[in-house]
């Protein structure tokens, strides 16, 4: 039985010489748009790792604003290559996600610290004797 499918294949492909040149002609064009993609978005790629990097620096320097700022450029790359390039290899949604939460985090980071630090600054204010007199 896979005698006989083969045989059928075989006659459509040699009766059709022009759709197989059609065909190879549409496989290289894709592959052409494939390799531009890729061409095109590797150095929005790589500026959108350097705002990461730098990003994180900050963020260990803690400056939030401008870690927040940074890494939102990097999100916002990182999307251009996303809806810009959607045959390049560099096309990365997991990518996107993760540089927008850690770009909320960074807004949501100062306040997080300031309430964790709160609780120990009430606590050394009350065992000072210098604010006594304030009743706390």
């Amino acid at each position: 039985m896979c005698h006989f499918f083969y045989v059928i294949l075989r006659s459509i492909y040699r009766a059709c010489p022009q759709s197989t040149a059609r065909c190879n002609q549409r496989v290289r064009l894709n592959s052409l748009r494939e390799r531009y993609a890729e061409h095109a978005s590797l150095p929005i790629l790589e500026k959108s790792r350097v705002l990461e990097a730098e990003a994180d620096a900050l963020s260990a320097a803690k400056d939030y604003l401008t870690a927040h700022e940074r890494m939102t450029g990097a999100f916002e790359l990182q999307k251009q290559i996303n809806e810009q390039y959607p045959q390049s290899p560099h096309v990365n949604h997991g990518r996107a996600t993760l540089l927008q939460r850690k770009s909320r985090y960074l807004i949501a980071e100062p306040p997080i610290s300031n309430s964790l630090l709160l609780p120990r600054t009430i606590a050394l204010l009350k065992n000072t004797s210098s604010i006594s007199f304030l009743g706390i």
